[in-house]
This record gives structure tokens, sequence and C-alpha cells, in this order.
């Protein structure tokens, strides 16, 4: 898929000329969406939720939420299977005999809810698809959107399984979490991207919920837990990730991966917690590298600040304000940087900033 973003710095012109270029909808081979229209169009079409996509058996799609909502193995079976799963039972539908029945209609009906199931993971693995072109053009906002989309319409085809046999029900129910799951570890790599670490690890929460053994669900969460420097957190995930991944070694790897940053991190802020500066800034030393996490960063700049080495401690002290605005950490060591070079009054502003955003920090009163 085209880099859009690249493409609009570099060639505007370009650009404005791709937008007005005619183009059909992306479902309209599989799912009969009759929409055209110009390209710039298209990701407001796939979104709106009164397009003429519609699920099984005609049902119109949800739509979005209002909030702006990777990997191309989530889906597993994908639409084409689906579809053509869809076609084998509905042409076997009449030749199935049904004991104590007058006549053939309910396993017609009953092939049917299958079909109709079906379909709706189909129409929802196509979203998916459109999402990951999105993700890979760099578009991570469009992206979440368009897994949102696939989210909420395989969320939709469980309340089609009271039209199935119940000996297909724990088959087709396992599909449709499956295919949820995806979008929602999609969503939440999307939001990785963007940075919204908080909203990551809500949607693999969420994937972890309806598919407890969705590896990259584990991996994901505990990817934006460790970039918050939540090390703690990330070790649980992965642990639980291993549990219920127990072949997955890419797990077992994250795994150790995380806990020897976390091995770090401790033995850091015991030296800090104990005065031993110099064996906490060689810790943070070997730490930074591996981890730019606010927490991570301004524990080095508490053992910069220790040791007397103000420059580096209001150097680093920088990055956590400007990763992290409203954090009080990073006010907290500037101000004693400024304090301990003689500036009083940006000492006692900083200071202030600090219990504006947090009343009950103690330290800056």
């Amino acid at each position: 898929p085209p880099r859009l973003d690249l493409l609009s710095a570099a060639q505007p012109l370009a650009m404005r000329v791709l937008k007005r270029v005619r183009v059909r909808c992306p479902l309209s081979a599989g799912h009969g969406c009759g929409w055209s229209g110009m390209y710039a169009d298209l990701a407001h079409h796939l979104l709106s939720g009164s397009h003429s996509c519609a699920g099984a058996g005609g049902a119109a799609l949800p739509s979005a939420p209002a909030e702006q909502a990777h990997d191309k193995d989530a889906g597993n079976g994908g639409a084409a299977d689906a579809a053509a799963s869809n076609r084998q039972d509905a042409t076997g539908a009449d030749s199935v005999p049904v004991a104590g029945c007058g006549s053939v209609s309910k396993i017609k009906n009953l092939d049917g809810g299958r079909v109709a199931v079906k379909e709706t993971v189909a129409l929802a693995e196509s979203f998916k698809t459109e999402g990951n072109h999105q993700y890979e053009g760099k578009d991570f906002s469009g992206a979440v959107g368009l897994y949102t989309k696939a989210h909420l319409v395989a969320s939709g085809a469980t309340s089609k399984l009271v039209g199935v046999r119940e000996e297909d029900r724990g088959e087709l129910s396992a599909l449709i979490n499956r295919t949820s799951a995806a979008a929602l570890a999609n969503r939440a790599a999307a939001r990785l991207m963007m940075r919204e670490y908080n909203a990551c690890v809500v949607d693999c929460d969420a994937a972890i919920f309806v598919a407890p053994d969705y590896e990259k669900a584990y991996m994901r969460k505990s990817r934006a837990l460790t970039e918050t420097g939540n090390f703690n957190d990330a070790v649980t995930t992965m642990e639980e990730g291993c549990s219920n991944c127990p072949d997955s070694a890419a797990l077992q790897k994250d795994l150790s991966k995380i806990s020897a940053l976390k091995k770090k991190m401790d033995a850091g802020l015991h030296h800090l917690a104990t005065g031993n500066y110099a064996s906490a800034k060689a810790v943070f030393g070997t730490l930074l590298p591996e981890s730019g996490a606010p927490p991570v960063v301004l524990a080095a700049a508490r053992a910069e600040l220790g040791l007397g080495r103000t420059d580096s401690a209001l150097r680093l002290s920088l990055q956590v304000v400007r990763a992290d605005s409203r954090g009080v950490g990073g006010y907290e060591v500037r101000g004693e940087c400024l304090f301990r070079t003689g500036e009083i009054d940006p000492a006692i502003a900083l200071f202030r900033r600090a219990l504006r955003l947090d009343p009950d920090f103690t330290r800056g009163q």
C-alpha cells in the first residue's frame, strides 16, 4: 500500500490527483457492495455505519464508535475460506434428512444460521484486511477505525448462533472469538504505534478475555507496559501468556528479556534507595540503551543528581517532562537541580507546578 503520509509531504500535487481517482469498494467482490467514488472518500465509506456493505442476512453493520479506533495472520482462516465453506454448506443443506421431521425446512434453517455466522465473520475479516492495509501505509488512526469495525461485526455474529445446530456452536463460537480477538489485538498494535499505551493495554485485555490463547495480545500488552516502565506488570503478563500458550517460543523469549529489564531496574532502584549513586548510575547506564521509559530515565536522572552532576540530571529530567508532562518526578528533579545551582525562583516555580499536578506531593511542599 502507498505511504500516503510521505506522498502528501513530498508530492502534494500527486496526492491531490490520487484523491480524485475513482475507485470501487474493496469489499465489492466478496460482499456485493456497489459503492464507487473518489479515493479521498473511500475511508469514510468503509467506516460509515450506513454504507451498503451489509452483514450476513442483509443486516446493517453497526457503526464504529466516535473514538478513532497488525498482523497479517491474525485472521486465521480468512474470508476466502469462510466463503468457500458457506458455499459448501449451502449446497448440501437440502440433502440431509432430519429424524422426526416431516420436511427438511428445519435443517435448511440450521444450515442457514451456520452460513450467516460464516458470512459475518468473513465480512469482519475483510474489514480487518483493509485495516492491515492502512497500518502498513502508516495510517494508524485509519487502521484503528477499521479494526474497530471488524471487531463490532465479528461480535455481532454471536447473535446468529441461535440459528445454528448445537454441535456446531462450539466451533463457530471459537471462530467468532478468534476473529474478534485478532481485530482487537491489531487495534492494540496500531495504538501502540500511536503511543497510546493505556488504550493498547485495554484492547489486549479484551482480546485475551475472548481468546486466552491469543499470544500476540500478551506480547503487545507487555510491550505497552514496558514502554511505560511498568516492568512488574509486563513480566506478570508474559508469565500469564506462557501459561496459556505453553508452546510459544516467542513468549518465552520475551519473558526472558523483560525479566532481565526488571532485574536491572530493581537493582538500580535499590542502589538509589541506599544512596549508592555510583552503582545506580552504572546500572541505569546499561538499562537506558534498552529502555527509554520515563521511569528509567527519571531514575537515571536521580542517580546523576545524587552524584552532583546537575547538567546531566537536567538533560535527563527534560526528557522525562517531554515524554510525560503530567508526571511530577521530572519537575521535582529539575527543580532540585535549579535549587542546587542557586536558581531559586525557577526551582520554586517547578515545585509549584508539580504540586498542581499532585497536591499530595509532600516532597515538593
